[in-house]
Parts: structure tokens; C-alpha cells; sequence
């Protein structure tokens, strides 16, 4: 059916304030929404930024995207109606502001919803291209700043945005329930009765076989007899309501019911009698159940429930507003934890530094110091009254080995021992060999033992030397 001959508010309800949409200013990805930033986005349009009216705009634009959304999610070929979204887009004017900034605006949304929020059926769809291409001549027709508003809002879906967790908050893009919409005092019943045929097949369509059917029912069956009651019918509306009553009165037997007229509040019509031309006193004779008194109680009671439940409706609204401030609070709380929590092994971690610094600074005192007096034995020449050539070699090759370097041959670490100690090469070479005697160990380790004890006991244990030594 064309869902846009459906009074509005019986398939959707205005949001009264923008902050009734998703739009919360985060630099969080885990708080970021679409709708927060298209309207970053739209915030910075030239025909938004500069215009006094500008809440009333942004507003205007989100409640008729929405509206639209769900219109399009409603058909099963949205294509066909384009035109007609694209009025409801206009938000009522043909001015230039409406007609070349405020629909563009409003249709990127709209895409922005069909993408996002149900981008795997819709992804390449007819009602998408149909869009898209509506703007695609904008320039050549005059219209560039129309063009820019519309693909400049357009927001890219990738693999990024499928990520961030509350990207698509404002999931029910579908329409009103029907029991919603009958205790909507916001309503008007001259809706509900001239949108019988649509409230009936809505019925029928969610709650058929279930018990809601038939209290749904009564319920439409009340609100007319409540309107036919008080308020003051014309010929027209008399037969619009006759016509309801009667496909309502079909629908009945379908919910489980039986229809039963109310005798006390007969239908005028049904008496042959011109409403219009009847007097107070006539329509007391016909019918002689009006009290007046009763009439104003019943009224001051309607405003009492309507009264009811605006504050109820304001009560629950500051009962989420306190709910999602607690939510925050709880979240503050949590990211300030983590942060002492990290603070706490930061200290940890630095106190565990400085030991490593401290210790590795002393082992390169010992380090410094070890290698003080391992050069000064190496420098030791001929003569001198300090070591031999062959003690030499025994000490450079025990030095080597004690820091965990095995020489392949002679040759190549008796060149290394030419330049520690300065000695002949080929001396140092001869006197490499693993017939070192106990003596010769003994006199060496007795020399350096005060100075190097460690060194000293190495030399003795003459673990040291290989079996044998190649060439």
C-alpha cells in the first residue's frame, strides 16, 4: 500500500528535541554514532552555520529522514515513490532554502540510514540509485550548493565504522505499534477513524491470533464512541464515522468478538436527523442519557490522564537521562582505575629499572676493573721481573677461554695475542700448548690472586686448555 496516504503520526512520532536522536559530541570511537557525525557534518553547511533558525532545520531534517527511512523500509518498491519522499523532504516549503538545501540535506540522511542500518539488502538497490542519481545533474541545472549539501553529508560504511560498537544506536527504524499509537493521547482521534483501513491491517498483520488482537479492537471501538460522544460532529465527519463503524464492525468477528451497537449513545444519522440542524435540546431529547455534569467530569477526567501521562512520560525520560548519567559516572570511574592502576606499574616498573641500572653499573665497575688488571698483566714484557713469554701465553689463553672464546688454531689467536700483549706472534704460538706444568700455572696464580682471586682459582681447577691445540 502507499504508506504515504497513512496519517504521519500513526506511523511515526515526531522527536521533540534533537538530542532525543543520537547525536552525543564524542572523540571516543566506542561512543561515536552515524547520526552524531552526519550532524557534524550538517553543522558545517553553509545554509545551516549562517541561518537563525538552525535547530528548527536540524531537527526538522533528522524527524523527516526518519520518517522517510521507514517509509522506504515499508515498501516493497520504494522507487516508485520518490517524488513523494522527496516532498515530505522539502518539510513543507518550495522557497530556495527548502527546495535547494533542506531536502538534499534531509535525502543524504536518509541514504545514510538505508546504508548503515540495512546496507546488506539496500546495498546497489533501486530506491538507492533512485536517490543518488536525483542530484547527480544539480550542477548543470543551476543548483551546485544543492549538489554539494547532499553528497558532501553522505557518510562512507567501511570495515571501521562496522567496528565502533554503538555506530547504529537508534535501531527501531519501523513503524509505530499500534497499541503505541492508540494510547498516544497526542493523537488525534479524527486520525485514527479516517486511518481505520490501516490500523486494521497493522492489527491484524502483528497481533492476529494473539490476545492483543481483540483489546486492540475494543479499544478503537471506544475511542470512536468517546469522539462520537464529545465532540460536535459534522455531515461529513457523521458519515466518515459511519463508514468506520461499519469496517470496523466486519473486522470484529476476525479478532474473536461479537459486535454489539451501544444503545445509549445512538447514531444521529441513524435516526434521519441533520446533525448540523439540530439544537442542544434536540440532541438532549435524542438522547436521554447526556448529564451535563457527567459530560464535565468525564472532560476534566480526560485532562487528568492526559496530565497523568505527560508526567509519566517526563518521569521516564529523567529516569534514562539518570540512567545514562550513572552509566557515565561508572565509565569515569572505570578509566580512572585503569589510569592508577597503569600509574601504579609505571612506579613498578621504573622502581625495577633503576635496580637493573644500579646492578648493571656495578658489574661495570667490576667490568672496568678486571680489564685494568688483565691489561696490565698483558703488557708485562721480557725482563721485567713479571711473567714469561710462555706465562703470557698461558694467561692470554686462559683469559680468552674464562669469556667464552674457543680459538679455532695457533695461528689465529696468537695474531689476536700480538696485539693484546705486544709479543712476537710466532713466540706466542710455540708457547701455546697443553703441557703446561703445575708449577708454571701455580706461579702465575699465586701472582694475580690478590688482585684477582676468581682468575686465580680458574687457572688452577686447568679446565681451561684443550686437549690439543692446532697449528
Amino acid at each position: 500500500m502507499d504508506y504515504t496516504t497513512v496519517y504521519r503520526p500513526l506511523i511515526y512520532k515526531n522527536r521533540e528535541d534533537i538530542d532525543d536522536f543520537p547525536v552525543d559530541e564524542t572523540s571516543s570511537p566506542e561512543w561515536l554514532t552515524m547520526e552524531a557525525v552526519f550532524m557534524e557534518k550538517l553543522e558545517a553547511r553553509p545554509f545551516i552555520k549562517d541561518n537563525i533558525n538552525a535547530p528548527e532545520l536540524i531537527l526538522a531534517i533528522f524527524n523527516n529522514a526518519r520518517y522517510i527511512a521507514i517509509l522506504i523500509f515499508s515498501e516493497n518498491h520504494p522507487q516508485h515513490y520518490l517524488r513523494k519522499y522527496l516532498k515530505i523532504a522539502e518539510n513543507g516549503g518550495r522557497d530556495i532554502l527548502s527546495f535547494n538545501h533542506v531536502m538534499p540535506a534531509t535525502m543524504a540522511l536518509v541514504v545514510n540510514y538505508l546504508l548503515h542500518y540495512e546496507g546488506e539488502i539496500l546495498y546497489g538497490s533501486k530506491i538507492i540509485k533512485a536517490i543518488i542519481d536525483n542530484f547527480n545533474d544539480w550542477d548543470a541545472i543551476g543548483a551546485p550548493e544543492g549538489k554539494h549539501d547532499f553528497y558532501d553529508l553522505l557518510i562512507d560504511r567501511t570495515s571501521e565504522t562496522d567496528k565502533y560498537p554503538r555506530w547504529l544506536s537508534d535501531k527501531e527504524i519501523k513503524r509505530r505499534d499500534i497499541q503505541e499509537v492508540l494510547n498516544d493521547n497526542d493523537i488525534d482521534p479524527y486520525e485514527i477513524i479516517g486511518g481505520l483501513d490501516y490500523i486494521i491491517q497493522e492489527t491484524f498483520g502483528m497481533y492476529s491470533g494473539d490476545p492483543e488482537c481483540p483489546q486492540i479492537m475494543k479499544g478503537i471501538k471506544a475511542i470512536m464512541e468517546n469522539f462520537e460522544r464529545t465532540e460536535q460532529i459534522s455531515e461529513t465527519t457523521r458519515e466518515m464515522l459511519d463508514i468506520a463503524y461499519q469496517k470496523l464492525k466486519k473486522a470484529y468477528p476476525y479478532a474473536g468478538l461479537k459486535w454489539e451497537d451501544n444503545i445509549s449513545t445512538p447514531r444521529l444519522s441513524s435516526l434521519g436527523v441533520n446533525v448540523q440542524g439540530l439544537s442542544l435540546q434536540s440532541s438532549r431529547m435524542l438522547n436521554p442519557c447526556f448529564d451535563a455534569d457527567n459530560e464535565l467530569q468525564l472532560g476534566q477526567v480526560a485532562e487528568l490522564k492526559e496530565e497523568v501521562n505527560r508526567l509519566s512520560k517526563e518521569k521516564a525520560e529523567l529516569e534514562g537521562k539518570l540512567k545514562e548519567a550513572e552509566r557515565m559516572d561508572e565509565c569515569r570511574i572505570k578509566e580512572i582505575d585503569k589510569y592508577h592502576a597503569w600509574e601504579r606499574n609505571m612506579e613498578g616498573e621504573l622502581t625495577m629499572w633503576q635496580s637493573e641500572y644500579e646492578s648493571a653499573s656495578e658489574a661495570l665497575k667490576k667490568a672496568e676493573h678486571e680489564r685494568d688488571v688483565y691489561k696490565e698483566l698483558l703488557d708485562a714484557k721480557p725482563g721485567t721481573g713479571k711473567f714469561t713469554v710462555r706465562q703470557t701465553a698461558i694467561i692470554a689463553y686462559a683469559l680468552c677461554r674464562k669469556g667464552g672464546f674457543i680459538p679455532k688454531n695457533k695461528k689465529s689467536i696468537s695474531k689476536v695475542f700480538q696485539h693484546m700483549t705486544g709479543r712476537s706472534a710466532n713466540t706466542l704460538g710455540m708457547h701455546l700448548c697443553s703441557n703446561y706444568t703445575d708449577d708454571e700455572i701455580e706461579e702465575i696464580a699465586v701472582a694475580v690472586e690478590k688482585d684477582m682471586p676468581e682468575f686465580a682459582s680458574y687457572l688452577r681447577e686447568k679446565n681451561f686448555f684443550l686437549p690439543e691445540m692446532k697449528k
